[in-house]
C-alpha cells in the first residue's frame, strides 16, 4: 500500500494507482448539519407526555377511590350489626336506643394488631351469663353463677377503650365506636350485673 494514496507513484513495490486523484473526482463538500429531535415535534412531544402524566394521575385516583369505597363498605357492614346472624344466639341483645346491637372491637391481649368486631348478649333467666360473639359465632361465655364481682375499668387516656375483668379468669379489652357507645356498653353491663346481685 502506498504511503500517500492521494499522490501518483509508479514505484513497482506498491500497488499501482489507477489515476491521480484530484478535486475533479470528489463530491462537493457539505455544510456541517445538526439534528434536533424536537425541531419537528413542537406539538407531539408535549401532547404525548401530557397524556402519560394524566394517565398516571388517573390510575392513582382510581386506586384511592377504590380504597375509600372499600372502607365505606366495611364500615357499612359493621354499622348494620349483621342482624340476620344474631338470631341464632339466644339472649338479651346489648343494643342502643333504636334497638341496633352495639358493636365494639375486641383487642387481643398479647396479640398485637389482632382486632375483631364483637357484640354482646345477656343470658336470660335462669342462665346468668354474658355472651360475647362475632358473626353469629360465640367467642366467650362469662358464667356469672360463681362470680361475686366483675370489674369494669375505663381508659382515662382514651375515650373509646374499656376493660371487663373477670377475677381469676381473664380480661376483655374492648374499643367502642364512640364515647357515647362506650358509656352505653358500661351502663348496660353494670345494670345487668347489679340486677343479678353481682358487684361491679
Amino acid at each position: 500500500i502506498q504511503p500517500n494514496p492521494c499522490v501518483w507513484t509508479d514505484d513497482p513495490q506498491y500497488c499501482p494507482q489507477p489515476f491521480q486523484l484530484s478535486e475533479l473526482y470528489m463530491d462537493e463538500c457539505t455544510n456541517l448539519a445538526f439534528f434536533d429531535y424536537y425541531s419537528e415535534s413542537d406539538y407531539e412531544f408535549p401532547i404525548v407526555w401530557s397524556v402519560v402524566f394524566i394517565y398516571v394521575y388517573l390510575c392513582v385516583a382510581v386506586l384511592i377511590v377504590v380504597g375509600e369505597l372499600g372502607k365505606k363498605k366495611r364500615a357499612k357492614i359493621l354499622a348494620t350489626k349483621r342482624p340476620a346472624r344474631q338470631a341464632n344466639i339466644p339472649g338479651q341483645e346489648v343494643a342502643d336506643g333504636s334497638g341496633q346491637a352495639l358493636v365494639a372491637i375486641e383487642l387481643k391481649s398479647g396479640q398485637k394488631g389482632i382486632k375483631m368486631p364483637v357484640s354482646m348478649k345477656f343470658g336470660e333467666t335462669p342462665k346468668k351469663q354474658i355472651i360475647i360473639y362475632s358473626s353469629g359465632k360465640i367467642l366467650r361465655q362469662i358464667d356469672l353463677r360463681y362470680q361475686t364481682q366483675i370489674i369494669i375499668r375505663r381508659a382515662f387516656d382514651n375515650d373509646l377503650l374499656f376493660l371487663v375483668h373477670v377475677p381469676k379468669e381473664y380480661d376483655i379489652i374492648l374499643q367502642a365506636q364512640s364515647a357515647v357507645e362506650r358509656s352505653l356498653f358500661i351502663e348496660k353491663i353494670e345494670g345487668y350485673l347489679k340486677g343479678n346481685g353481682i358487684e361491679c
